[in-house]
């Protein structure tokens, strides 16, 4: 397999904690024309309209390799699209697959893992989220500053008794990673400033996340809430504890789709509601998604 002669990639190489088929897939890949890339995202539910911030060069469905998981959920079409953002060359992973959908983590962190084996250094998690701040509206958007692991596993333990390898061998990158800063705090007023001028309004907040596919309780809500979160979803913290643990940085872009109800809305929360959201909010998610990756 053809790779990038850099410490990144070669680092990339040697990480234990990885999917059995990650080494095939890249061969895969670069066999047929992906190329290596300096940058990813993955695109939560509904919003796969992020693949229009690139010029595609590079396009092929999840079912045609061999071994990588195919999302079940509506609002996921399970798509890798590579091209370029300016002199970036950047993939994007239309949907992602969930723990509620019986995929383990080491399928969950797959296009984390295959992002970071064809070279990128940052990717940009996207997610669909429900409001736990009674501030946020459905429409607006939420970077990523933090959040709460609330999945009841670590995807790094989770993988550990299929490690390929030591994971706690020397020359190793550790699992005892340090959680203090995972997210590009820095790229929030840049990007803040650049929305509010389109009349898009950034949060910054703190963004939980429960194994799903229920909808919270409203004495989870209330918790979460008193816990100091501000969303909450289904996705994206495993995918950013694996990222951090490959080296890559990570930004986290969420589109508040619904309101978690603490008892006090009459509406429910549902996965029509968050589809029809993100599908109303696309543009605008969209030129967040193409601001970051300028910023990057």
């Amino acid at each position: 397999m053809t790779a990038r002669n850099s410490p990144h990639q070669a680092a990339v190489s040697r990480l234990a904690l990885r999917h059995p088929y990650r080494d095939r897939i890249l061969e895969t890949l670069l066999n047929r024309g992906a190329g290596f890339i300096d940058a990813a995202a993955l695109a939560g539910s509904g919003l796969a309209g992020i693949g229009a911030t690139i010029q595609t060069e590079f396009s092929l469905e999840y079912e045609e390799i061999e071994g990588f998981p195919r999302p079940k959920i509506a609002g996921h079409p399970g798509r890798l699209l590579i091209g370029r953002f300016g002199d970036k060359r950047v993939a994007i992973f239309l949907g992602r697959v969930h723990a509620y959908e019986g995929a383990d983590p080491a399928e969950i962190t797959l296009p984390v893992q295959i992002a970071a084996g064809l070279g990128a250094t940052t990717v940009v998690l996207t997610s669909s989220v429900g409001a736990i701040n009674a501030d946020y509206r459905p429409g607006e958007l939420m970077f990523v500053a933090d959040h709460l692991n609330l999945m009841g596993y670590n995807p790094l333990f989770a993988m550990m008794q299929k490690a390929t390898g030591n994971p706690f061998a020397e020359g190793t990158n550790t699992p005892f990673v340090d959680l203090s800063g995972v997210y590009r705090t820095e790229l929030f007023t840049p990007l803040c400033e650049t929305l509010a001028a389109q009349n898009i309004r950034l949060h910054r907040g703190v963004l939980a996340v429960l194994p799903g596919p229920t909808y919270e309780t409203p004495a989870e809500v209330r918790f979460l809430r008193n816990a100091g979160a501000d969303a909450v979803c289904m996705s994206t913290v495993p995918e950013a504890i694996y990222a951090k643990y490959a080296g890559l940085a990570v930004v986290g872009l969420t589109l508040v789709t619904n309101r978690a109800n603490d008892g006090t809305l009459r509406e429910k929360p549902s996965h029509h509601e968050v589809l029809a959201n993100a599908a109303a909010a696309a543009d605008r998610f969209t030129l967040a998604v193409r601001e970051t990756f300028r910023l990057l």
